[in-house]
């Protein structure tokens, strides 16, 4: 992917990125890492390899579901290099994962020659599915933990807490995901007055302009969601919750390749709350 496609923002923020990613690897023990790995069972490491490769397909495609819910068309191949992409922006560039969304925000609007509001959408509807169906599988690995006595409830309250927060966040996102145009008032006064203090140092400056995009990126907005399949919704909903119980067989995987036994429901625990 040519960098000159990538945002000015992360053009700038790449090396720095770079930088700190490589001060990570070096005080994180990357050898010792890297020797343990190394003698690892290699078919067992392929099995983990094309287990995650497997996962970053079934995020895609859930995402590319609801991107192609109205009438967009973006192609399954063209979703999965941009979900590549934001990976790697999510990797080298410091930012949790703003950075990655930015640049599948940037890029998708490009190729598809969609509103960035529009696209903007269905990455919040994908990343708000992404949180609840993490609550419900956080909800039931600690159920089958507790069943099969691999842990006590004590060492499972921090889990329990994030589950519950995460899970109040997302319900209360897709409220107001759906529920858009209760914020447009809220945002067009906050924007009256950065114009209004804007003006005074641009002259020229048209804040019926501004308010004119305001609205046309808040209509965009609400018709992506508003667009979007119940049951294409609920679909991508499953593809993700099946994802949570897919990835976390590849730490467990490459456990096995080390002939490391550990109860597959911990490493779930511990997977899906880190990654």
């Amino acid at each position: 992917m040519p960098l000159a496609r990538l945002p000015k923002v992360l053009l700038v923020m790449l090396p720095v990125g770079i930088v700190i990613f490589a001060i990570y690897l070096y005080f994180s023990g990357f050898w010792d890492v890297l020797k343990v790995i190394l003698t690892a069972n290699p078919l067992y490491m392929l099995v983990a390899l094309a287990i995650d490769t497997f996962c970053i397909i079934l995020f895609a495609e859930a995402w590319v579901l609801l991107v192609n819910s109205g009438k967009r068309k973006l192609s399954f191949k063209e979703g999965f290099e941009i979900i590549l992409a934001s990976i790697f922006g999510d990797l080298v560039v410091p930012t949790a994962s703003f950075s990655g969304e930015v640049l599948r925000i940037g890029l998708t609007s490009k190729r598809g020659n969609l509103p960035a509001s529009e696209v903007s959408a269905t990455v919040l509807l994908h990343r708000l599915l992404h949180g609840l169906t993490f609550s419900l599988a956080l909800g039931i690995g600690i159920i089958a933990v507790l069943i099969t006595k691999a842990l006590t409830l004590a060492v499972l309250e921090a889990f329990i807490f994030v589950g519950i927060v995460v899970l109040a966040l997302s319900v209360l996102g897709l409220y107001g995901l759906f529920n858009v145009w209760k914020f447009h008032r809220p945002v067009e006064v906050l924007l009256l007055k950065i114009e209004s203090l804007y003006k005074r140092f641009n002259k020229g400056h048209d804040v019926d302009t501004a308010k004119a995009k305001l609205r046309e990126a808040f209509e965009n907005f609400s018709t992506a969601i508003m667009v979007a399949d119940d049951r294409v919704i609920a679909f991508s909903a499953f593809l993700l919750a099946a994802r949570w119980f897919i990835v976390a067989l590849v730490p467990y995987v490459i456990f096995m390749s080390l002939d490391y036994p550990i109860s597959y429901w911990i490493v779930f625990l511990v997977c899906i709350v880190v990654s």
